[in-house]
């Protein structure tokens, strides 16, 4: 019983995925305006959120309790199909902020991965067992 209780706490993690993109970015996306110099920003924040997804699906397909942190966003961890949803729909519908947003808190009693957008450096990132650059 005490075994079954330690295997429950130790297959929890905490997925973090830092959308922050840069304010000029942000005010040209709100308008509606994508303008090309803002692409490569753009597409680091979504190979970070498709990661981040990816990296979900596969923990909770292994059986952990999975939840998500983002800026301004937080899915408490859970297992099973439905959470697999409630991850996916949370990162499909994040909005387009800078890092002057607070990144949720982290537990530090359970793994947490990060995914960050490679190029594009932000400032108020969490502490993370494991950072990856997507």
């Amino acid at each position: 019983m005490v075994r079954e209780h330690e295997d429950e706490l130790e297959r929890q993690v905490t997925i973090a995925v830092d959308s922050a993109l840069p304010a000029r970015v942000v005010r040209a996306l709100v308008a509606g305006e994508r303008v090309r110099e803002d692409a490569p920003a753009v597409d680091a924040v979504e190979r970070a959120i498709s990661h981040a997804a990816s990296l979900a699906s596969a923990y909770l397909e292994a059986g952990w309790a999975v939840g998500l942190a983002a800026r301004g966003a937080q899915v408490p961890r859970a297992s099973g199909r439905a959470q697999l949803i409630r991850i996916l729909r949370e990162l499909a519908l994040l909005p387009p902020v800078t890092d002057e947003v607070a990144m949720a808190e982290l537990d530090p009693r359970h793994d947490r991965v990060l995914c960050v957008p490679a190029e594009l450096p932000a400032a108020g990132r969490p502490p993370a067992d494991h950072v990856v650059p997507c």
